[in-house]
This record gives C-alpha cells, sequence and structure tokens, in this order.
C-alpha cells in the first residue's frame, strides 16, 4: 500500500477493511483476505450500495462462516 500509484484508493480499501474487517486468525486463508482487499479497491470509488452489496455477497467466502 506504500508504494502504490493510487494511495487513495488504497486508503479506501483499508477504511472499508476497517468496516467489513474479517481477521486473519478466523478466516486462515491469505488468498480470502486478498479477494477481500481487491474488492474493496475495485468497488471502492463506486457505489457503496454495490460494495456492499458485494461484500456480504462474498460474505461466507471471506468470513470463514459455513452458513
Amino acid at each position: 500500500m506504500l508504494r502504490s500509484s493510487q494511495p487513495f484508493i488504497e486508503r479506501l480499501a483499508l477504511i472499508f477493511h476497517d468496516w467489513f474487517a474479517t481477521s486473519d486468525e478466523k478466516v486462515q486463508s491469505f488468498p480470502m483476505m486478498r479477494a477481500q482487499t481487491d474488492l474493496f479497491r475495485t468497488y471502492g470509488l463506486g457505489s457503496f450500495r454495490t460494495l456492499f452489496e458485494n461484500v456480504t455477497k462474498e460474505r461466507r467466502c471471506c468470513s470463514g462462516s459455513t452458513v
């Protein structure tokens, strides 16, 4: 994040991670955590509704939940 050419998007990804955070201890999967961060980067500047829908749709994947 420190060397990004798009620091604003990285900052948004950090903020959204704080809002929708899942812990690495719970998920125990770097690819899933990376996918969630990429989702924040992709939808961070767009509609919050679209971001929220995508985060909640992927919640089972990223939270480690089986429900």
